[in-house]
């Protein structure tokens, strides 16, 4: 996604997406921070008045091309919601008072936005229709952990858990989808002091002799006891460092993390190429909240 260089906008999305991968959040936080982050997306996207449910299906459905679509038919996730019982209910029955929260055979009857992608999926429409719909049902979860457990009959004691267990299962499709939609982040580390090229510590970075790209980064750079601290901030958006780009990139963020040790920590990041902003990860101060 090109950014109209709303640098609030960015640092919204980017604390959203820093907080969903933190290890301390519960799932249904993490994926509230992750609808949050689209939440954003969207109305930077389309600035037209629309509903939100229209700007959900929209951005995600536009900013996928046909072949990340059908990575996204294709992903162990999808196909692990596809066959996820029970059914996924819509809350706002039961908050509307629609359905009783005793009335056992309504209650297990399935959600039309559940069922409409299972049908999809499993009748191999479209990979638009499937996203479509996969879109549809996102929404509705999302509506689902918006609201409280109220119910005209009482409280719905199984929400709770019932969010967890939803949650669970769509946070890595969630991934997925923002990892698209922000230009693969997930394959983009930033690199700065010691491990940039030609420095003691560059070689900790198994580039492939990848091309290092000059880039800049907003914030600004600490030294503690001869280290080097990355500190995120928009005040500052003239430090350099180097991009490295790989298509599997998780053995590098493991490595490098066991190498940085406690003090640092992997964030997403906003930074500057060629006049464009984009998002990577980089290993930032770990003392500062992002």
């Amino acid at each position: 996604m090109k950014w109209s260089n709303n640098l609030s906008d960015i640092n919204t999305v980017v604390s959203h997406l820093n907080r969903g991968n933190s290890n301390s959040s519960d799932v249904d936080i993490k994926c509230k921070d992750y609808f949050n982050a689209i939440n954003i997306l969207f109305n930077a996207y389309i600035l037209r008045e629309e509903s939100d449910n229209y700007k959900f299906r929209e951005t995600i459905y536009h900013l996928t091309d046909s072949e990340q679509k059908k990575a996204i038919i294709n992903s162990i996730f999808l196909k692990n919601l596809i066959n996820f019982k029970p059914y996924i209910k819509d809350d706002k029955m039961l908050r509307q008072g629609k359905i009783h929260s005793d009335n056992t055979r309504i209650r297990n009857e399935p959600d039309r936005n559940h069922i409409d992608l299972i049908n999809s999926y499993n009748e191999r429409k479209p990979a638009g229709t499937i996203i479509n719909n996969l879109c549809k049902l996102l929404y509705m979860i999302r509506g689902n952990l918006n609201h409280g457990e109220k119910t005209p009959y009482g409280i719905d004691t199984e929400k709770v858990q019932r969010d967890k267990t939803v949650c669970e299962m769509i946070f890595p499709l969630l991934n997925i989808i923002m990892d698209i939609i922000l230009d693969y982040p997930s394959k983009k580390l930033i690199v700065y002091g010691t491990l940039k090229k030609g420095e003691i510590n560059q070689n900790i970075i198994n580039d492939n002799k990848n091309e290092r790209k000059n880039i800049k980064i907003f914030g600004s750079i600490t030294f503690d006891e001869g280290l080097s601290y990355y500190n995120y901030s928009l005040a500052n958006n003239d430090i350099s460092a180097e991009l490295i780009y790989k298509e599997k990139m998780e053995l590098d963020f493991d490595r490098l993390s066991k190498f940085e040790g406690e003090s640092y920590i992997k964030i997403l990041v906003p930074y500057i190429i060629d006049n464009e902003i984009l998002i990577g990860n980089i290993f930032a101060n770990n003392k500062i909240k992002v």
